[in-house]
């Protein structure tokens, strides 16, 4: 138990300037995006959790970064359209975009996948966007 304490220092190395990219580490932490997120925000060891749109940006952006790729995991005019569309199921969405609390349960579900500009998964699937 005092081992585990040590790990995953994620806010101390947030705060050293440590680039963190999360992922699903199974048996570590579940496998789910939304899952690794709420581990990242509701951290085991006291003071080490990171904040919503930290957790959000390691899972997402940093990811993208730690490959190499430095022009993706945002969404800018002239990017390549690769993103996911969540719906909110019992989670309260201004808690998570002020980074204030993450419920301990719930994920939001996929409603649609965008890749290269197609909808490929969701209720416009096979389309592909405008501009």
């Amino acid at each position: 138990v005092e081992r585990a304490l040590t790990l995953n220092r994620l806010a101390d190395l947030q705060s050293a300037g440590v680039p963190i990219a999360l992922g699903s580490d199974t048996p570590v932490t579940p496998v789910g995006p939304w899952r690794a997120i709420r581990a990242a925000v509701h951290h085991r060891t006291p003071g080490q959790s990171l904040t919503v749109a930290q957790a959000l940006a390691a899972h997402t952006v940093a990811g993208w970064r730690a490959a190499g790729i430095d022009h993706a995991g945002h969404i800018d005019v002239g990017q390549s359209a690769h993103l996911a569309v969540w719906s909110p199921t019992d989670i309260d969405i201004a808690s998570w975009q002020s980074g204030m609390a993450v419920p301990a349960e719930g994920d939001p579900q996929a409603v649609a996948t965008i890749v290269a500009g197609r909808v490929v998964h969701g209720a416009l699937a096979g389309r592909r966007g405008q501009g």
